[in-house]
């Protein structure tokens, strides 16, 4: 059978414009609502939410997140679980399979025992696993000099955790006693690569307390699904598909969030 020639520059330009199309969908769909910061990295910022509250507004959400670094592909796997929604979960469907399969290789002999271990321990990397989720300003200098405030999200780092739990426990030092509220205070937030390791830190900064805006926690939500949303499972196909995200509060008061 002959083979029809195909054209090299018509190729070409075709995946040109494919990859044109591609990053225009990316400009208009992407979200960088989460702070990221590289190694050697600091910010000022402070919380809008409470790590609790007696009405339980306002306070630090809790939300079962898959991420991890998928080496094949050079890239992250950050999604929110389908199974927050009450759905049946792409990555979860994954990571179930991958365990299994690794629970079923031999174990004749220590070398096989090593290599069943790290595959498990490999698979469970893949699991949905609690995240804790802050919304804040960050500050910084805009080219006048002036300060400025960018709403972002703070995925709280486990190795962090202990520093806002014992400051709302203990209690931060004011004029008028211990207020156990960790929105009355600025923290450095940074990020260093020490011995091979990357390690966060927060500092506080001492009790200063503003009057900020605190966004409803249905537009938090909606900001989750936005950076990383969910990817439910097709139960009748087996496909993934995307449910919208959460819909627009109905609250009219302004916040820059």
């Amino acid at each position: 059978m002959a083979i029809r020639p195909v054209s090299g520059y018509e190729r070409l330009k075709q995946l040109q414009k494919e990859q044109k199309e591609r990053e225009e969908k990316k400009s208009t769909t992407y979200t960088n609502h989460f702070l990221r910061l590289g190694d050697g990295e600091s910010v000022t910022l402070r919380f809008l939410y409470n790590l609790m509250t007696e009405n339980h507004q306002h306070e630090m959400i809790s939300i079962k997140m898959h991420d991890y670094w998928v080496e094949a592909d050079r890239r992250f796997v950050q999604a929110v679980c389908a199974e927050e929604d009450g759905k049946q979960c792409h990555w979860c469907m994954i990571a179930k399979r991958e365990v299994d399969k690794a629970n079923d290789r031999p174990q004749r002999n220590k070398v096989e025992k090593d290599a069943r271990y790290t595959a498990v321990k490999a698979a469970y990397q893949k699991a949905a696993k609690d995240h804790f989720i802050l919304p804040c300003f960050v500050y910084g200098v805009d080219d006048e000099g002036k300060e400025t405030a960018t709403p972002h999200l703070l995925d709280v780092k486990w190795s962090v955790l202990p520093t806002l739990e014992k400051l709302f426990e203990s209690g931060l030092a004011s004029p008028n006693g211990k207020v156990h509220d960790i929105t009355t205070t600025d923290f450095t937030y940074s990020r260093e690569l020490q011995n091979g390791r990357t390690v966060y830190s927060l500092v506080p900064t001492g009790y200063a307390p503003r009057n900020l805006p605190r966004p409803p926690f249905e537009r938090i939500m909606q900001m989750i699904m936005e950076d990383r949303p969910i990817r439910e499972l097709d139960s009748t196909a087996g496909n993934a598909s995307t449910p919208p995200a959460f819909a627009e509060e109905d609250d009219d008061e302004e916040h820059p969030f």
